[in-house]
């Protein structure tokens, strides 16, 4: 897939944003597609948005969504992994503000 515009890496965030959070077949599909584009077609910024929208989530729900939860904590733990140290910490420090404990 080619992301041509900004309206097409704004839908993008808003599937991720819609994604997030449900119970059903929806999770594994977005997580499919998202793993496709990640790296080929969104830049580091929206990739940030949609990290931050899963860390955000884990921190919320995390534990009470089971199976789900797991997969896309599996899926955040690897974007974060290989971010740059400076990377790492900024989400760490942006996600401090919320008085969680950062889930990865």
């Amino acid at each position: 897939m080619k992301l041509e515009n900004i309206n097409d890496h704004l839908m993008v965030m808003a599937a991720a944003r819609y994604c997030i959070g449900r119970k059903s077949y929806i999770v594994s599909s977005c997580i499919e597609f998202l793993t496709q584009v990640w790296d080929k077609e969104l830049n580091k910024e929206d990739r940030a948005v949609i990290l931050r929208d899963i860390i955000e989530y884990l921190q919320d729900y995390g534990e009470a969504d089971g199976y789900d939860a797991k997969v896309w904590r599996f899926f955040a733990q690897s974007k974060f992994d290989v971010l740059t140290e400076e990377e790492k910490t900024a989400f760490k420090n942006y996600n401090s503000y919320r008085n969680k404990p950062f889930p990865l």
